[in-house]
């Protein structure tokens, strides 16, 4: 529970930060960056994170349990979760999402999506809802009152005959789609 609750902060954390769309005459980046690196236009689609190319990710740094495993991936950060049950973070440049050796906790990571828009006025869409995965989209609104959508997902893999618990709550469903092909790809 308490590792759930740390990924549901976290990622809707990262999220509320991420998502603000600056307001007319704000200079403030959108979070989404156009391909040559300007802020993209107001309704402009964002680009797709290149995560999964063919990159080496050492996952070692996030401690001792995850020496020799690697996944696929561009440039990624990886760090212990601090959670203490060696749950780690891998952050690339426009998102980041949490893998753990072992259980994930999925019936309770759809209670505190359901929890997290109750006291917003927002509402969450289940798009796959399963023991073993789990894809959703919160709708809720912001200071302004403009509405913000996050796409959040749990999933495990069984890589090297250990499973892996991979989740994130993320501001566009191309970080979703990425961030499973990392997880798809961890081996030892």
């Amino acid at each position: 529970m308490r590792t759930t609750l740390m990924i549901l902060i976290l990622g809707l954390g990262l999220t509320a930060g991420c998502s603000k769309k600056p307001k007319d005459g704000d200079n403030a980046p959108s979070g989404k960056e156009a391909p040559s690196g300007k802020e993209a236009p107001t309704g402009a689609a964002p680009t797709a994170p290149a995560a999964a190319s063919g990159g080496d990710i050492d996952l070692s740094p996030g401690g001792a349990a995850w020496k020799g495993w690697h996944a696929k991936g561009d440039e990624a950060q990886v760090t212990d979760a601090g959670t203490g049950d060696g749950m780690i973070n891998v952050t690339f440049k426009s998102f980041g999402f949490a893998l753990t050796q072992g259980d994930l906790h999925i019936s309770d990571m759809k209670s505190g999506a359901k929890s997290a828009v109750e006291g917003s006025n927002g509402k969450v869409t289940f798009t796959t809802d399963k023991p073993d995965a789990l894809d959703y989209v919160t709708e809720r609104p912001n200071a302004d009152g403009a509405p913000i959508k996050s796409y959040g997902f749990a999933m495990y893999v069984n890589a090297s005959g250990k499973k892996i618990g991979c989740s994130a709550v993320l501001d566009d469903p191309d970080q979703v789609t990425s961030a499973k092909a990392v997880c798809q790809s961890v081996h030892k």
